[in-house]
Protein backbone atom coordinates (compact mmCIF):
# COMPACT_ATOMS: atom_id res chain seq x y z
CA UNK A 1 0.00 0.00 0.00
CA UNK A 2 1.01 3.49 -0.74
CA UNK A 3 2.03 5.98 1.78
CA UNK A 4 -0.96 8.39 0.47
CA UNK A 5 -3.29 5.72 0.48
CA UNK A 6 -2.53 4.48 3.89
CA UNK A 7 -3.17 7.96 4.97
CA UNK A 8 -6.26 9.39 3.42
CA UNK A 9 -7.70 5.87 2.58
CA UNK A 10 -7.62 6.33 -1.00
CA UNK A 11 -5.76 6.84 -4.44
CA UNK A 12 -3.67 9.60 -5.61
CA UNK A 13 -5.35 11.80 -8.19
CA UNK A 14 -2.82 13.15 -9.95
CA UNK A 15 -3.64 17.22 -11.33
CA UNK A 16 -3.33 15.90 -15.10
CA UNK A 17 -6.73 14.18 -14.53
CA UNK A 18 -8.65 17.25 -13.03
CA UNK A 19 -9.18 18.69 -16.67
CA UNK A 20 -11.40 17.67 -19.56
CA UNK A 21 -9.66 16.96 -22.25
CA UNK A 22 -11.82 19.08 -24.37
CA UNK A 23 -11.09 22.32 -22.19
CA UNK A 24 -10.02 25.67 -23.49
CA UNK A 25 -6.40 26.07 -21.96
CA UNK A 26 -4.60 30.02 -22.56
CA UNK A 27 -1.01 29.60 -24.02
CA UNK A 28 1.53 32.30 -25.09
CA UNK A 29 -0.05 35.46 -25.79
CA UNK A 30 -3.13 34.79 -25.34
CA UNK A 31 -2.49 34.52 -21.56
CA UNK A 32 -0.46 37.96 -21.33
CA UNK A 33 -3.14 39.00 -23.04
CA UNK A 34 -6.20 38.62 -20.77
CA UNK A 35 -3.89 39.09 -17.92
CA UNK A 36 -3.43 42.64 -19.38
CA UNK A 37 -7.09 42.57 -19.69
CA UNK A 38 -7.33 41.87 -16.34
CA UNK A 39 -4.98 44.55 -14.84
CA UNK A 40 -6.56 47.46 -16.48
CA UNK A 41 -9.90 46.57 -15.29
CA UNK A 42 -8.21 46.25 -11.94
CA UNK A 43 -6.46 49.90 -12.49
CA UNK A 44 -9.86 51.15 -14.00
CA UNK A 45 -11.64 50.35 -10.34
CA UNK A 46 -8.91 51.68 -8.24
CA UNK A 47 -9.24 55.06 -10.20
CA UNK A 48 -12.52 55.23 -9.51
CA UNK A 49 -12.31 54.43 -5.74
Amino acid sequence: MAPFEALYGRHFRSPVGWFESTEFRLRGTDLMREALDLVRVIQDRLRVM
